[in-house]
């Protein structure tokens, strides 16, 4: 399933979707990939960095949507495709000069692009009155770029808002973003489960209906909607035809276990990147290719660690980085690596002298996450790695190679541990 969620700066959209990673089985496309590229140029001449300015948002995104999609995953957009075109792109059409012919290319290739890039199944739009956006836009560090929009930005983007059509054939979901507090996870769950309820019930019967939103003024905070009929928060907008696709609703979020390992000073093929392989063309990082025989042992300890403990498990090298052949700018991965871990009911780490595993150690200390450590003693590690044992998140287990760990992982007491059942510890 795909969802684009939409909606004006300040309103709580990039929020609302992070929610709807954080409680389902969805992969995050973040909107400002891209938003350094051509900015700073955009603002200092707005004729001639109109083009690559805006054609720079559509195309990162579209190779990432495109990219996920053939994977099979489950996608939250966050700014729809849609978005770029008939409300930003449109709103500097319509206050800066352009030639008509650069105007004739910007559509003919943003048509292009959402021709042939997977659609959304639905999209979720957060409602909010252009005053509450400003005032909580006020309240957070203005980006570089945020500085130089004119004093009505809001407003004028508002009013592009109040204008856009959705398809007709997708669902619409429209969230009161004056009234929803986005960050209370049990009051979006709620939320999300009751949508997703009223789709699943859409999906499987003859009859559609729409349903109606926003008759009341009360502030929603975690516990009030078994208090309030969730229709006063929400609306729900049917596809105006049946299609022979139904999406799929994606389960909600299960424990899983974060595999960290040594990435760089594995990586020993090198590798080319071509501009039509990234996901993220600008401001990319080339640590190389992840030797087939170091694959295979991590494939063989995700295996195990998925047979002994039942829990599925991300491998960053795998899952994330395509085991370098998918390059990503250092900001992107951070803040995706950091998402991750957020989520992990327990950490398995093969340090060595990689400062990213000790990087992701430290953080899953910092979260409370259940930490297996496997010390390689022909590697070398941090001198206090071995002391964390005495950490009671905290297993480490010393071998003498790789290929020893996973035989280890057999050991009850280390199951145990990782799936937070009681028993030994270290």
């Amino acid at each position: 399933m795909i969802i684009a969620v939409a909606g004006n700066m300040g309103s709580g959209k990039t929020t609302l979707a992070k929610q709807l990673v954080k409680l389902y089985n969805f992969v995050y496309v973040p909107w400002e990939k891209t938003y350094t590229l051509f900015l700073d140029d955009f603002f200092e001449n707005h004729e001639e960095f109109f083009l690559p300015t805006q054609l720079s948002f559509l195309i990162s995104k579209a190779v990432e949507i495109k990219r996920l999609s053939d994977q099979g995953v489950n996608i939250v957009i966050d700014r729809s495709l849609l978005e770029d075109i008939s409300v930003f792109a449109s709103y500097w059409i319509e206050h800066i000069v352009l030639e008509e012919r650069i105007k004739d290319i910007y559509f003919s290739v943003a048509n292009f692009i959402i021709d042939n890039t997977p659609k959304p199944d639905a999209y979720f739009v957060s409602i909010c009155s252009a005053e509450i956006c400003k005032q909580r836009i006020s309240q957070r560090k203005l980006r570089t770029f945020e500085q130089k929009y004119p004093s009505d930005h809001i407003e004028s983007i508002a009013k592009e808002y109040e204008n856009l059509s959705f398809e007709e054939n997708v669902f619409i979901v429209r969230y009161d973003g004056n009234k929803l507090n986005y960050n209370d996870s049990s009051v979006m769950e709620e939320c999300f489960d009751y949508v997703f309820k009223e789709i699943n019930k859409w999906n499987e019967s003859e009859l559609y209906q729409q349903l109606s939103f926003f008759d009341d003024n009360t502030q929603v905070e975690s516990g009030d909607l078994q208090n309030h009929h969730l229709k006063k928060y929400i609306s729900i907008q049917f596809p105006t035809t049946r299609s022979i696709y139904n999406p799929k609703i994606p389960g909600k979020k299960q424990g899983y276990i974060y595999l960290a390992a040594p990435f760089s000073s594995m990586a020993t093929v090198p590798y080319i990147v071509h501009e039509s392989q990234l996901s993220i063309p600008i401001e990319t990082q080339d640590y190389g290719i992840i030797s087939k025989r170091y694959r295979k042992e991590l494939i063989t300890i995700v295996n195990l660690l998925k047979k002994e403990t039942g829990y599925d498990v991300l491998l960053p090298h795998r899952d994330i980085n395509n085991w370098g052949k998918t390059q990503f700018s250092e900001e992107y991965l951070m803040q995706r690596i950091t998402e991750e871990l957020d989520k992990a009911t327990a950490i398995v780490a093969i340090p060595n002298d990689s400062l990213g595993v000790h990087l992701e150690i430290g953080y899953g200390l910092c979260k409370d996450i259940p930490i297996v450590i496997f010390s390689i003693k022909e590697k070398t590690n941090e001198f206090w790695i071995t002391a964390l044992a005495t950490n009671k998140n905290v297993y480490v287990i010393e071998v003498n190679k790789i290929e020893e760990i996973p035989k280890k992982l057999s050991n009850d007491a280390i199951i145990k541990f990782i799936r937070h059942e009681s028993g030994e510890t270290a």
